[in-house]
């Protein structure tokens, strides 16, 4: 079992407590705006975690990536943009995704949403981004409500239960629970999280 498996496995029994996702309630008071930058080149010296996970070799379902745009620019998007026609506890199919999500497999992103708690509240370089806190991950849960989120190496986060936004590169990579059903469908390589601002 890959490290991203285990991981994944090991948020369920966690998140099993919620009931499914509903209407986005990530419109909150705007906040001061509480970046954090991670280094470019994050080094062992750096103030973060310097042990690196490994990076899990990517699904099984062959998937048509989109060479469009370009890797500085960050497009800023919601979960609406990347939502699927499929329902929960079904198993994703490539014929599933939208041209919007194509185009947006590969490309650095910035999106708002939730981090699911975790046994863990600091030193975290791995975790799962709800669309609202009514969202599940896992069985019942709807599979593009949701990224697993990786911190670039060199990098951690801390746990935040108010909405933050992050900002990183997006890769289709459906993940298959044990149940066989398909649990995630997207992947994010962290490289900024900041507290959520409502964009004017």
């Amino acid at each position: 079992m890959t490290g991203r498996a285990v991981f994944l496995s090991t948020v369920v029994v966690i998140s099993f407590h919620l009931v499914g996702c509903g209407v986005s309630n990530v419109q909150q008071p705007s906040l001061p705006n509480d970046t954090t930058e991670l280094p470019p080149n994050a080094s062992p010296t750096t103030d973060v975690a310097s042990d690196s996970q490994d990076i899990p070799n990517k699904g099984s379902t062959p998937i048509t990536r989109s060479d469009k745009g370009d890797a500085t620019s960050v497009q800023v998007i919601a979960f609406e943009d990347i939502q699927l026609p499929i329902q929960a506890d079904i198993v994703f199919r490539p014929f599933m995704l939208t041209d919007r999500v194509k185009d947006l497999d590969g490309q650095r992103i910035r999106i708002d949403g939730y981090m699911l708690p975790d046994s863990k509240t600091k030193g975290i370089k791995q975790f799962v981004l709800l669309k609202n806190t009514e969202c599940k991950f896992g069985p019942g849960g709807q599979a593009d409500h949701l990224l697993n989120v990786e911190m670039v190496e060199g990098a951690t986060a801390e746990f935040r239960d108010d909405p933050i936004t992050i900002e990183g590169v997006l890769t289709i990579n459906p993940f298959q629970g044990p149940d066989g059903n398909t649990w995630s469908i997207y992947d994010l390589a962290c490289e900024k999280i900041e507290k959520f601002r409502p964009r004017r």
